[in-house]
């Protein structure tokens, strides 16, 4: 670097993500929601757990058919899933290798193989032209994943997996309330996972996770997986049981932020327009991803490309300014020690974006200074590498 001395005046401090300035904007109704559960007596499968069920599912197909399931996590939820359609060790799975560790884990956990496609160079989701050349006679299902709150293109997708009789997972973790042909992230394919990991969209204040499905015959034995594979109490009716369940506290937490998603939601989108429109009047080799028309995002991150890939040098300057970044993903999943073994092939739109991208502090509670601040930082920082 030629030079990381801050000429943008006092330096400040951004937070990537503030879970305190959430927790207080609402803690009293969160406090008294805690001390109800705690009080009732009852912490397992109880009202609360199918209070928010029932939201949930409301909020996501409203009077439509529908099924919501709680959970431990969306690792489960797409473990679970996958049980649930049949699908058996040694079948295969499709899925994108620009993902989160759970993803790929939830597939392994079964025994079955990931089978990864590359992704489209600016959506940076699935490339959906690139599935059917690696379907084979042991393609059983596919894990479609919306990523940083964009969703994947259903439209072209959906038609491919009827084609050939494949279960679709949608891995809705990063996109809670991002809506597609104007339906919402989740409840397209046949199982919707959905994390609540405290810092997504949705977030408990712990592990907690769910899935959304229409048809009974999967709700109902998503039910027994959850619990052992009890059908009741003492009696395991079905194999591949395990405990993961949503406990009452967290689904009490969650009916109450339930209330507030879409009003966040919009705040980050509004942010996100913002980041876009910094982007381009101060004209910064930063790519963003690219959004379908038929996608208005939930944004859960704002991940922004270099284009002269200086990706250590730009978040090491960044964190001597006080702006903390992060990296979503570091190591593309087909790069990772426990899954090298399950792909040979090169991934090379994937593999390169992963070197490239960085991710921008994004949350409801940023300030217009804050903007200001990162924006002339990241102004300064490309003004002095040309």
């Amino acid at each position: 670097m030629k030079n990381t001395k801050n000429i943008t005046g006092e330096k400040m401090k951004i937070k990537f993500l503030s879970l305190k300035e959430q927790y207080q904007e609402i803690r009293r109704e969160i406090d008294r929601a805690v001390l109800r559960t705690l009080k009732s007596g009852w912490y397992i499968l109880g009202q609360e757990g199918q209070r928010f069920e029932e939201k949930f599912k409301n909020y996501l197909v409203g009077n439509s058919p529908g099924y919501v399931v709680g959970l431990n996590s969306v690792t489960d939820a797409i473990r679970l899933s996958l049980l649930a359609a049949g699908v058996k060790p040694g079948e295969e799975v499709i899925t994108v290798a620009n993902t989160a560790i759970p993803t790929i884990s939830a597939i392994c956990s079964i025994g079955a193989k990931p089978v990864f496609v590359d992704i489209d160079r600016d959506t940076w989701l699935l490339d959906w032209r690139q599935i059917e050349k690696n379907i084979t006679r042991k393609t059983r299902a596919m894990v479609v994943v919306h990523l940083y709150g964009n969703c994947a293109e259903m439209k072209e997708i959906m038609p491919i997996a009827r084609k050939y009789n494949l279960l679709v997972v949608e891995d809705t973790a990063q996109a809670c309330g991002s809506l597609y042909q104007g339906r919402k992230a989740g409840t397209l394919g046949d199982f919707g996972a959905f994390s609540f990991y405290p810092t997504k969209n949705l977030g408990a204040d712990g592990d907690a996770g769910a899935i959304f499905v229409r048809q009974k015959k999967y709700y109902e034995k998503l039910k027994m997986l959850r619990n052992y594979g009890q059908s009741s109490r003492y009696y395991a009716k079905i194999p591949g049981g395990v405990n993961s369940r949503l406990d009452e506290i967290q689904a009490a937490i969650l009916s109450l932020k339930l209330r507030y998603l879409d009003r966040w939601n919009k705040i980050k989108y509004k942010l996100a327009l913002t980041y876009q429109e910094k982007i381009r009047q101060l004209n910064l080799p930063l790519q963003y991803q690219k959004i379908s028309p038929e996608v208005i995002p939930a944004y859960h991150l704002f991940v922004a490309r270099l284009l002269d890939r200086n990706r250590d040098e730009l978040r090491n300057y960044l964190k001597q300014q006080g702006i903390e970044t992060l990296i979503h993903y570091p190591v593309a999943a087909n790069k990772q020690p426990a899954f090298a073994s399950y792909h040979s092939k090169k991934l090379p739109v994937t593999e390169q974006l992963v070197k490239d991208i960085v991710s921008l502090p994004f949350h409801q509670y940023i300030t217009e200074k804050d903007i200001e601040y990162l924006f002339r930082t990241l102004k300064n920082f490309f003004a002095g590498r040309f």
